[in-house]
């Protein structure tokens, strides 16, 4: 009989950071009361999201989906998840990319609500899934950003880990939970090419994956706990150039302080832009004198949002050129911005804008969200404004009356009947008060979000 020869492997590398050095460096963080305030903001904003996009025609799947599912957390993960982005109004972690309120938040909340936890435990699950979130998508290198959305690749994880906690699980079933989720993630950016719902799955999808993942670990199912750094891991296959030491490194603080919170509802790429337009059209007054304008930005919001003549509400918001024209032309970005008539209206000076991915603002972002617009006027005259970062960076934050006006907006897209209930909830959740879950209940309830909601 011949002999059988095996193929010969390469031997396994030394020995990666990985998910339990994660956990031992999260561990390490003292909480204080200004890291669960700031947990109460990603909630905060995350409810609202949630809240205004109840109504919209866009929430019908997700809400109609609902009130097939038997009362549960998983099934309210994942519609709270899906409705988190609906309105392209969620916060994003800037170095990573991930946007935590759509993933961690939603699992957390549902499993709070079902288990009727208390609001401090919500805070502090909320604060370790976000943290976990960030540093595995911090580590995953700006290939990977590229051709995944970080939010649903890695923000899974840190569902996990929340829900982990507010199950009070052991270590070790936290590192079964989060490997298991990391095994199962997904999420490509094909999306954007079609005007699909894809993105909002992605969100509902991880949220519920994570959340399930912590169920799973609490009966004892083994996840792989190397899952990051084995040579089969979610480094070595998906991460051309992952930085591993993020998962471990000691920052001054949490990072959910380095959270951006949008006050514009398109996707985040966008908004570098409308910061730079807005300031121009304080500068020059009235749009109509503009001949030509020249703009120059990171190379993924050119690659993910460059639609020259959009014709619906989702290609223009995901448009540099609509939105440069919307905001040079109104003076704002709101609702109404991607309305039929209002797209119509700003088809001509979008028309004029001329995008270029800019190298030095490729090799700065995610860090720093820069645009530079350069206008030429009818008269010759030569405009140009530069932005290092968007309006909502941590270097350029919302102050707390852009905040309440954001949530303002949100409660008027409601019907009369879930604006008290809704405008109670948010204030009561933005003080991180004792009695915020309930509040929060009663508005979902009130705005049929969703009809299972136990």
């Amino acid at each position: 009989m011949p002999k059988t020869t095996l193929p010969i492997e390469d031997p396994p590398p030394a020995r990666a950071a990985d998910l339990d050095g994660m956990l031992l460096a999260i561990d390490r963080l003292p909480v204080h009361a200004r890291d669960l305030a700031a947990a109460w903001t990603l909630i905060t904003d995350a409810v609202g999201c949630v809240l205004g996009a109840a109504a919209t025609p866009a929430a019908r799947p997700a809400l109609a989906w609902s009130a097939e599912q038997p009362q549960g957390p998983v099934p309210l993960a994942w519609t709270l998840g899906a409705l988190s982005n609906i309105l392209e109004l969620d916060a994003m972690h800037v170095g990573s990319s991930v946007h935590p309120g759509t993933v961690v938040v939603p699992a957390a909340l549902a499993l709070a609500l079902v288990l009727d936890s208390p609001a401090e435990a919500l805070a502090r699950a909320v604060l370790r899934g976000t943290e976990a979130a960030i540093r595995i998508g911090c580590s995953t290198g700006a290939t990977h950003r590229r051709h995944f959305q970080s939010t649903s690749t890695c923000a899974g994880a840190g569902a996990a880990l929340a829900c982990a906690d507010l199950l009070g699980l052991q270590e070790d079933a936290k590192l079964d939970a989060m490997g298991n989720a990391l095994s199962t993630a997904g999420g490509l950016w094909a999306f954007v090419d079609e005007e699909t719902m894809t993105k909002q799955w992605h969100a509902g999808h991880a949220a519920q994956n994570g959340l399930a993942c912590a169920q799973l670990a609490a009966h004892g199912l083994r996840g792989p706990r190397q899952v990051l750094g084995s040579r089969r891991g979610f480094h070595a296959v998906l991460c051309a150039d992952a930085v591993p030491g993020e998962l471990v490194r000691d920052p001054p603080g949490w990072q959910i302080h380095a959270t951006a919170y949008k006050p514009w509802p398109c996707p985040r790429p966008v908004h570098a832009a409308i910061t730079a337009a807005l300031a121009l059209r304080q500068r020059i007054g009235r749009a109509d004198s503009i001949r030509s304008i020249d703009l120059r930005t990171f190379a993924m919001a050119v690659d993910l949002c460059h639609c020259a003549m959009p014709t619906t509400a989702h290609e223009a918001r995901f448009s540099l050129q609509y939105c440069v024209a919307a905001a040079l032309q109104d003076g704002a970005v709101d609702f109404d911005t991607f309305d039929a008539g209002a797209i119509a209206r700003h088809r001509d000076l979008a028309g004029r804008v001329v995008v270029h991915a800019d190298t030095a603002m490729t090799r700065d972002y995610p860090l720093q969200s820069r645009a530079a617009l350069e206008l030429v006027l009818d008269d010759g005259q030569v405009v140009a404004q530069d932005t290092r970062h968007a309006l909502g960076d941590p270097e350029q934050p919302l102050d707390a009356a852009c905040r309440q006006a954001k949530h303002a907006a949100l409660v008027r897209l409601l019907p009369q009947a879930g604006r008290q209930p809704a405008t109670a909830a948010l204030r009561a959740a933005s003080a991180g008060q004792a009695g915020s879950l309930a509040a929060i209940r009663l508005a979902l309830r009130a705005c049929g979000v969703p009809p299972s909601l136990p």
